[in-house]
């Protein structure tokens, strides 16, 4: 394995390769875009004739379509009583705030940094600002642990001398199914058509508001297939890999890398046992 880091005006440039016999993955560019993104590019390979084209298309749809990702699910804001409430001197409504709240980027920090070894899935964060103020995401108290990615977005503007509080809940989620916390097995849903009232006023009388979320922790993928010996007939795949600062581009590669191991080997033990089964059908005919 071979690291280097290059520092440059604000830039860290990690660059590593690994190989493994003929394989080999390498982290050619790494760095921090606008906002907080995050980009990668990614040099892997030796693949024979066609297996690059193979591996890369269910990387791709797994990076884009499956990463896990950290969402605010329930919001309660002081003095609302519904979404259509007008908070004393904000100059949004409600829906507005709320809109501007899930434009917020979080990503875990320190121990907690990997989501592939982290137990924590849910955090809550508070809002306590007083006016007169411009709100954005330096202003959230978020446990340790947790960072905002995008802390100058905007979220409100308060004109007068009042005070805005704001608590919301913050989960690491399967972005297949927001509703499921990433790692947790999907509860069955209750088919029961009971009506019970008391429920019904203990959950809609704390003031919460259910936001509805469609991450995209990847932004975007890019690859390229070249040709790395024509002797041989031996591809490598160059990837780019565009993240939203909520997880780094590495890791986003390893967990879609993870991922396909685990759903190819829960088939691989499956056939194993077919295939013990099988001759015992075979004396049977």
């Amino acid at each position: 394995m071979v690291n280097k880091t290059v520092t440059n005006e604000g830039l860290s440039l990690i660059l590593f390769m690994t190989k493994s016999g003929t394989s080999f993955f390498s982290c050619l560019e790494s760095r921090v875009e606008q906002d907080g993104e995050m980009y990668a590019r990614f040099y892997l390979g030796k693949f024979s004739r066609g297996q690059a084209l193979t591996l890369i298309n269910p990387l791709r749809r797994v990076l884009l379509g499956e990463m896990p990702a950290l969402i605010i699910n329930t919001v309660e804001i002081a003095g609302v009583n519904h979404e259509f409430s007008i908070l004393d001197g904000v100059q949004e409504n409600v829906l507005d705030l709320l809109l501007n709240l899930k434009g917020l980027v979080f990503a875990l920090t320190g121990s907690h940094s990997s989501f592939l070894k982290n137990d924590t899935n849910s955090f809550t964060g508070y809002l306590n600002v007083k006016g007169p103020n411009r709100v954005t995401g330096h202003d959230i108290k978020l446990p340790h642990g947790l960072t905002c990615v995008n802390p100058d977005h905007y979220i409100a503007t308060i004109t007068i001398a009042s005070q805005l509080q704001i608590h919301f809940q913050i989960k690491l989620v399967d972005q297949r199914n927001t509703s499921t916390e990433f790692g947790a097995s999907k509860e069955p849903e209750n088919t029961s058509t009971t009506f019970n009232l008391k429920e019904f006023e203990n959950k809609f009388s704390k003031k919460t508001f259910y936001l509805d979320a469609f991450p995209a922790p990847v932004r975007r993928v890019n690859y390229v297939i070249q040709d790395l010996d024509t002797v041989n007939e031996t591809e490598s795949i160059t990837l780019e890999v565009w993240t939203d600062g909520s997880l780094q581009p590495h890791q986003a590669v390893e967990f879609a890398f993870q991922q396909l191991t685990y759903q190819f080997y829960t088939f691989t033990k499956l056939s194993k046992r077919i295939s013990t089964e099988i001759p015992n059908l075979m004396s049977l005919s």
